[in-house]
C-alpha cells in the first residue's frame, strides 16, 4: 500500500463481539489501516474502534447480506463520522442481492429502520463516486464520476422527464436499465441503443429482449456468446470434482507471477480459523454439489424467499415493494 497499491480485504464479517472482530485488530497491528485499505464488511467491528483508523480508507457495505446472516450491519454513521468512505456493493449470491440496484434498496430500508439520516444521494454516491475515488488512489485514473479523463462507465436508466435523479436511481429495477457502458464500450442495453455494437448477442432480462456484448477473455476481438457462458457454467456444475482437480493442477504448474494476466485463479477460503471442514471443500470432492444457476433479476421466486427467512426480522421484506408495484 505504501508503494501505491490498494488492499481489498474481506474483514470482520459477523456479529460484534465475535471472533472475526480480531481481523480488524490484526490489520491495525500490522500497520494496514492506511488510505488504500478497503475493508469488506467490517460489521463485527466495535464502532468505537473506527477512531483508530487515523488515515481513513474505505469500508465496502453489504446491508442485505449482513442482516440476512447476522441480524446486524456495519455502523455506517460511526464509520462516516471518522472520515471512512463507505461504499455499497452486493455480497455473493447465497446471501446477497443480484446486483447493486437491489443493494441500494436494501440500504434504503436498513437506514430507515435504524433511523440513520442517509439521503438517496448519499446512497447513490456510495455505489458510484465514493468507491471510484478510493480506487483512484491506487489506479491513478478516476472512475465513478462523469468528468474529463475519467473511465467512461455509465448506466442509462429510463425515467420520466423532470423526476428527481437520486430517488429514481434507488427505486430503479432491471427493466428500467436501458444501457450499460463500460470503459467507453457499450456492453448491455436495448437493441436500439446497442445498434452497431460489436459482438452483441440477445438474452431476455425482466421480460425484455436485451443485447449483451461480451468479448472472449483471451481474445478481445472475438465474441463470447451468452449461451457459451451458460454452457460452461453448467459443465462445471455437472462435473465439479473434475473442474476443481483441473484448476488445482493448473495452479500447481504455474511458474509465473500471480498478478500476470494469464495467471490461474487460486481458491483461498476465508473462514477465520482457516481450518477444514468449516467453510472448506468436502474431503471427497465427489460429494460437492453446486446449486442450479439463479435468475439474473430479483424475480418473484427470489423475493418470496426473503420473507420468513434469515435473521433480518422482516426489515428486508420491503425489497419486494420496489418490484411489485
Amino acid at each position: 500500500m505504501r508503494a501505491g497499491s490498494a488492499f481489498i480485504y474481506h474483514c470482520s464479517e459477523g456479529q460484534r463481539g465475535s471472533l472475526v472482530a480480531r481481523e480488524f485488530s490484526d490489520a491495525e497491528a500490522a500497520g494496514c489501516l492506511q488510505p488504500r485499505f478497503i475493508a469488506v464488511h467490517a460489521n463485527a467491528v466495535d464502532p468505537a474502534v473506527y477512531s483508530h483508523w487515523k488515515s481513513p480508507g474505505a469500508i465496502a457495505w453489504s446491508p442485505f447480506s449482513n442482516l440476512w446472516l447476522y441480524g446486524q450491519t456495519t455502523d455506517v454513521p460511526a464509520a462516516r463520522a471518522q472520515g471512512i468512505s463507505v461504499c455499497l456493493g452486493s455480497d455473493w449470491a447465497p446471501s446477497g442481492t443480484k446486483q447493486v440496484l437491489g443493494e441500494l434498496k436494501s440500504a434504503r430500508l436498513t437506514a430507515d429502520h435504524l433511523g440513520w439520516s442517509l439521503s438517496d444521494q448519499d446512497l447513490v454516491m456510495m455505489a458510484t463516486c465514493l468507491p471510484g475515488d478510493i480506487l483512484t488512489r491506487a489506479w491513478a485514473r478516476q472512475i465513478g464520476r462523469l468528468q474529463p479523463g475519467a473511465q467512461a462507465d455509465i448506466v442509462v436508466i429510463n425515467a420520466k422527464r423532470g423526476v428527481s435523479a437520486f430517488p429514481t436511481i434507488v427505486q430503479a429495477t432491471e427493466d428500467d436499465v436501458d444501457l450499460v457502458v463500460i470503459s467507453g464500450q457499450r456492453r448491455y442495453g436495448t437493441a436500439k441503443l446497442m445498434s452497431g455494437a460489436s459482438t452483441a448477442t440477445t438474452l431476455t432480462v425482466a421480460g425484455r429482449p436485451m443485447q449483451l456484448s461480451l468479448s472472449q477473455p483471451s481474445e478481445a476481438s472475438k465474441a463470447w456468446e451468452w449461451s457459451e457462458v451458460i454452457d460452461r457454467l453448467e459443465e462445471v456444475r455437472a462435473h465439479p470434482k473434475r473442474e476443481v482437480d483441473a484448476a488445482n493442477a493448473m495452479y500447481a504448474r504455474w511458474a509465473g507471477r500471480l498478478d500476470d494476466r494469464e495467471a490461474p485463479l487460486r481458491l483461498a477460503l476465508d473462514m477465520p480459523t482457516g481450518l477444514a471442514p468449516i467453510g472448506a471443500l468436502p474431503e471427497d470432492l465427489n460429494d460437492l454439489v453446486i446449486p442450479p444457476l439463479q435468475s439474473l433479476t430479483h424475480d418473484d421466486e427470489w423475493l418470496d424467499s426473503i420473507v420468513g427467512r434469515g435473521f433480518h426480522a422482516g426489515v428486508l421484506d420491503g425489497v419486494g415493494k420496489y418490484y411489485r408495484l
